[in-house]
């Protein structure tokens, strides 16, 4: 029969070949959204072997849910890294781990903050979740749209990798310089950080809270962007953002917990 790897009769189907399911006694086609790998199961979703896939074959992931913005890339449904041009560089517009920011690759540990962590020191690690304080003088705000509260922050270890992993790389000194001496870094199309103090320029608040165990001192700092490499010894350039002004640059131990930015 049409689609039998085997059969003990001329009528009955066991087992099917890749791109059918079993149907009874006989083998049916797989439709596009369908996954089917053969053998006596029946078919599937793709989107339950490969997340937010919408077409594919008994081995491939071949088309994604484009009506949420989801893309294919080797094989997989990712989310773009949305981008912005300043002063001549191309940055991320989000920061890594966030939506439409660079995706974090699985060599980095991932640790939720307020919550115990096995990663940070030298370990590559980010931290997700509540990165910055919800009380005091300076509360984080929502005031962009992309929250100053649930910001994923990094240690240089691990920022280094995700911009790798994303065919980017950190910003250089020159990169924050030009985009300091630029006229617009917190709304509309532009790179939206956020602040330690100042919900000024429409940009988000995000100070320091003590939520990111393994972090040095266990500090998320979600409003210092980390940057290349220093020196081997010395940490990395890093800016950030307080009262509505971008300041730097400077250099610090590279375990820190700090927002992480890529450029091309």
């Amino acid at each position: 029969p049409t689609g039998c790897s085997a059969c003990s009769s001329n009528t009955v189907c066991t087992s099917c070949k890749a791109g059918y399911y079993k149907n009874g006694n006989s083998c049916t086609a797989c439709t596009a959204s369908q996954y089917c790998p053969g053998g006596s199961t029946g078919a599937t979703s793709c989107s339950n072997h490969w997340a937010n896939c919408t077409s594919c074959t008994a081995t491939a992931c071949t088309g994604c849910n484009t009506s949420s913005g989801y893309v294919l890339v080797n094989g997989t449904c990712k989310l773009p890294v949305k981008t912005v041009t300043i002063a001549g560089y191309t940055w991320s517009q989000y920061n890594a781990g966030d939506t439409n920011g660079p995706e974090i690759p699985s060599t980095v540990t991932i640790c939720t903050a307020g919550s115990s962590c096995s990663g940070g020191g030298t370990t590559p690690t980010c931290w997700k979740g509540d990165t910055a304080t919800t009380s005091g003088d300076y509360p984080c705000t929502n005031t962009t749209g992309y929250s100053g509260c649930n910001r994923t922050v990094c240690n240089w270890y691990a920022a280094n990798l995700i911009c790798a992993h994303n065919s980017m790389s950190l910003p250089s000194n020159d990169a924050f310089q030009a985009l300091r001496d630029s006229s617009n870094i917190y709304t509309g199309t532009s790179v939206n950080f956020c602040d330690e103090t100042s919900s000024s320029s429409s940009s988000s608040r995000c100070k320091t809270v003590t939520s990111c165990s393994g972090a040095y001192n266990n500090f998320c700092i979600p409003y210092d962007i980390w940057g290349t490499l220093y020196g081997p010894t010395l940490g990395a350039y890093y800016f950030f953002l307080t009262g509505g002004k971008l300041i730097g640059y400077s250099y610090n131990n590279r375990a820190r917990a700090y927002s992480v930015r890529c450029i091309k």
